[in-house]
């Protein structure tokens, strides 16, 4: 079943999968899902790859160090 949500502008019963109504274009906000009994994270979550935010930080300091290094030595050969 479908999680639908009513759309506090419209007044039309929608399926939130943007964010916003497809009729008439109201973006919802959190209180509107919750006055509703719903999670905004039903909604907004992305059905595909979920990276872990700490694995995801980890990469980013080793790409950052791996440049770093990479300046370093191209301007030790000059």
């Amino acid at each position: 079943m479908e999680k639908t949500i009513r759309c506090p502008e419209c007044g039309d019963t929608v399926t939130p999968e943007f964010g916003m109504c497809p009729e008439c274009h109201h973006q919802f906000k959190r209180i509107e899902y919750l006055q509703q009994g719903l999670s905004e994270d039903e909604f907004t979550e992305q059905k595909g790859l979920k990276v872990n935010s700490a694995l995801f930080g980890k990469i980013k300091v080793i790409g950052f160090l791996v440049v770093l290094v990479f300046i370093i030595f191209k301007f030790f050969t000059r």
